[in-house]
């Protein structure tokens, strides 16, 4: 239908993960007047199709983006959670992030042979935190939340409901060096502060984000 020029008669609902989010982003909705009947369309889908990494649904995410891309990015994200959950659900896994907010980490990411990508370290960190934030138990006190840590680790906190909420208005922080062991002892030191939290309510697997330059 498009390559006729037939754009209004383009089902949303056959367009495939890729084709949508770069249809959103681009300025094809804009330039077929098709940006009302679109916004409508993803108003009514909690999932939206998406075959890809979660990092990838923000490139290009900013608090200037329009009401109908963050709903996709939001819909788009919902979709890989569904499947992630659906694989996980006979496990026992409780992920808490670990993010490295060293300040190398606001440099370009590392993509193999000697290349960098086209989005920050910490962004694509950021990203992945949010997802492996939903695999926990949200009544524990460790929902909504993810480690950082540089000089020291601490809690840090989730703002926002959705996954575009979250991402574009938490604070991220990129400063000091790298002391990956203070993880382990706010773990520790969480646990013997708080010796009638339910142990089914504290993670047990540490997703750890870093660009590997770690304090000696």
């Amino acid at each position: 239908l498009i390559s006729k020029g037939q754009h209004d008669l383009v089902n949303f609902d056959t367009v495939h993960g890729r084709a949508l989010a770069s249809m959103v982003s681009g300025k094809y909705l804009k330039n077929h007047g098709l940006e009302t009947k679109y916004e409508k369309w993803i108003s009514s889908k909690p999932v939206a199709k998406f075959t890809g990494f979660v990092y990838e649904l923000t490139q290009g995410l900013t608090r200037s983006s329009s009401t109908y891309v963050r709903k996709t990015i939001d819909a788009q994200f919902n979709q890989l959670l569904e499947v992630a959950k659906k694989g996980l659900a006979s496990s026992n896994i409780r992920p808490i992030s670990v993010m490295d907010c060293s300040g190398s980490m606001n440099s370009p990411m590392y993509i193999g042979s000697g290349k960098v990508g086209k989005m920050k370290s910490i962004e694509v960190a950021f990203s992945s935190a949010i997802f492996f934030n939903e695999m926990i138990n949200s009544e524990s006190p460790f929902y909504d939340t993810y480690l950082s840590f540089s000089n020291k680790t601490d809690m840090q906190r989730f703002s926002g409901k959705s996954f575009t909420e979250k991402y574009l208005t938490t604070p991220r922080r990129g400063y000091g060096g790298t002391n990956f062991q203070s993880v382990f002892d706010f773990l520790v030191d969480f646990k013997i502060k708080n010796p009638m939290v339910d142990e089914n309510l504290i993670p047990n697997f540490i997703v750890c984000f870093s660009d590997g330059e770690f304090n000696s």
